[in-house]
């Protein structure tokens, strides 16, 4: 009889370790005893940090910059301290993980939106952009699509032409907004028809962000050639885009490591539980890691402009109003 009850037990265990089902707040809790409370510690204080360099960061640009830059560079700036902040919810609440990752993206894709119109805006708009480059001609060879075809040709700036660079930039938080809740729809319905779902519409997100890339760099490469370097367009672009590989590699080795059965199982804590808390406080480093380099360069001077203030228009219109431009 207890050889039975064994059997069912181990049976019971391993049909746990084969499954997604992450454990409740309160099974996580007491499965993790008091590493979990080091754990949470540790987390708190590298949260505590990364809203203290964003503290200090907004502090200096509202003081600082010219109205026109304040809302822009603040939102970019605010991408380390929201992903941070999400990633240490998912740490609390592992059940809250793919809202955790929907939120993560949507911030991510709409600040590299929001870099593009500080770009904008540092060249006092896109008739002055066009004015400014001067005969500095749209080169379509630019990572990460196109860079090896040199029979590609490069083309006049003009408001036109912006208008394309931006709708490449702006389909990015529209499109991974959309993916992901899908994903959560799917999920909310069936965890197995998510699981099925995600490979196959990880090929629009990564052709999305390919796209939206390509059209940020090649308004980098654009102005840095044609505009005052001392605008250090092409590391504030190079900062913001390292937060792409980092979570999309961490996430596809988290997802490999579960399938192939390389993290412990200790029911109710599953592969994928472990996965996440490893991917997450990962995630919280490197966001502390790039929100300081993002607080030093940002905090540097920028060259004079023609300050001609713009009126908000609020969030809506700070987002997006830009492309009826």
């Amino acid at each position: 009889m207890r050889f039975q009850k064994v059997i069912v037990l181990n049976a019971s265990n391993a049909s746990l370790c084969s499954s997604n089902q992450l454990p409740s707040i309160k099974e996580y809790f007491e499965g993790a005893y008091v590493y979990g409370i080091a754990f949470y510690s540790a987390g708190a204080l590298v949260l505590l940090l990364v809203l203290l360099l964003f503290a200090d960061s907004l502090r200096h640009v509202l003081h600082s910059s010219s109205p026109r830059f304040k809302t822009y560079t603040a939102y970019v700036l605010a991408v380390y301290p929201v992903i941070c902040l999400l990633s240490y919810m998912t740490i609390l609440v592992p059940r809250a993980y793919l809202l955790s990752d929907a939120l993560m993206q949507v911030t991510l894709t709409s600040s590299l939106y929001q870099l593009f119109c500080l770009f904008v805006a540092y060249c006092e708009g896109e008739a002055t952009l066009a004015k400014k480059v001067g005969d500095t001609k749209l080169s379509l060879k630019t990572n990460p699509l196109c860079c090896c075809c040199s029979m590609l040709p490069a083309f006049d700036v003009t408001k036109s032409t912006m208008k394309f660079l931006k709708i490449q930039v702006l389909q990015l938080p529209i499109v991974q907004g959309f993916i992901y809740l899908l994903y959560l729809v799917m999920w909310l319905e069936s965890q197995e028809l998510y699981e099925g779902a995600y490979w196959y519409l990880q090929s629009f997100i990564i052709v999305s962000f390919l796209c939206g890339i390509w059209g940020l760099n090649m308004t980098t490469k654009l102005l840095t050639k044609g505009v005052d370097g001392k605008f250090l367009f092409q590391k504030k672009l190079t900062i913001l885009q390292l937060v792409i590989p980092l979570t999309q590699l961490q996430a596809f080795i988290k997802k490999s490591l579960v399938q192939y059965g390389v993290l412990p199982c200790n029911p109710p804590l599953v592969p994928m539980f472990y996965g996440n808390l490893i991917f997450n406080a990962v995630n919280m480093v490197e966001m502390l890691l790039l929100g300081f380099c993002a607080r030093n360069l940002y905090k540097r001077g920028l060259p004079e402009i023609n300050d001609r203030s713009i009126q908000a228009g609020g969030i809506i219109s700070t987002v997006f109003g830009s492309v009826a431009g």
